[in-house]
């Protein structure tokens, strides 16, 4: 009992508002501390326990969020896949079974994939999305300009959005290149008709060069940082954005 949830918010940029969250499994160490899952994701998969930890994580996700979820259709929650979950063969059917134990509805649920474990076995990944897909969830293409995606994949997957990676967001105030690299993902996803998710925002000028550009959702720490749940119960209690 030493991993633990925390889920990081996500606004609508320009009506400001929390529509989401981003699940966030960490380790608390009796000794060490909390470790990220920077350090044991891997190991993880290396030791074929990453598909427990998956689902362990989808279900005490969906535990936590269904009051959202009760309170508000539209309401959505974030939980990654790795790429070895990715393509574990009873992934599919793990998910449905969770979401029918919840009483979740499909559209409640993205899952947030890398663009590097997409292209590890690319016609593998992408049947197992359409597959996915088929479920109703959102798919979300997480890391967005770090790997090594094609367009002609982007435009045959079934993906609902991308979250531009935070190394490019959090220095595109000071950074022209990192900039032009923010505003052109924007209108690329745009142009595919998905919606553009930017994370990394750590000031007030950021998020408003977001605006000027059009992005859709944003999270980072200017807006919160990752919570536990009774924290984020907290936070959305008193937070400035309605």
């Amino acid at each position: 009992d030493e991993l633990k949830m925390h889920y990081q918010p996500q606004i609508s940029i320009h009506q400001q508002f929390v529509n989401s969250v981003e699940a966030l499994v960490r380790w608390q160490h009796p000794e060490v501390g909390l470790i990220s899952p920077d350090r044991f994701i891997s190991l993880a998969e290396n030791c074929n326990l990453i598909v427990p930890l998956t689902l362990w994580t989808l279900n005490t996700t969906l535990r936590h969020c269904k009051p959202f979820f009760d309170r508000s259709q539209d309401f959505c929650v974030s939980v990654n896949l790795s790429a070895v979950a990715l393509h574990e063969s009873d992934l599919v059917e793990m998910i449905r079974q969770s979401m029918q134990i919840w009483g979740i509805s499909p559209n409640n649920l993205t899952l947030e994939v890398t663009e590097s474990a997409m292209m590890t076995d690319p016609e593998s990944s992408m049947q197992r999305l359409h597959r996915l897909n088929d479920l109703g969830v959102n798919i979300s293409i997480d890391d967005f300009g770090t790997g090594h995606s094609s367009l002609a994949y982007l435009k045959q997957l079934p993906v609902n959005e991308i979250k531009i990676d935070k190394s490019f967001v959090m220095n595109m105030s000071e950074n022209n290149e990192d900039r032009k690299i923010v505003r052109s993902v924007i209108d690329l996803g745009h142009n595919f008709g998905l919606q553009v998710v930017a994370e990394g925002i750590e000031s007030e000028q950021t998020l408003s060069e977001l605006r000027g550009m059009g992005c859709d959702i944003g999270q980072g720490y200017y807006i919160s940082r990752p919570l536990p749940m009774n924290e984020l119960l907290n936070w959305i209690n008193t937070t400035t954005w309605n």
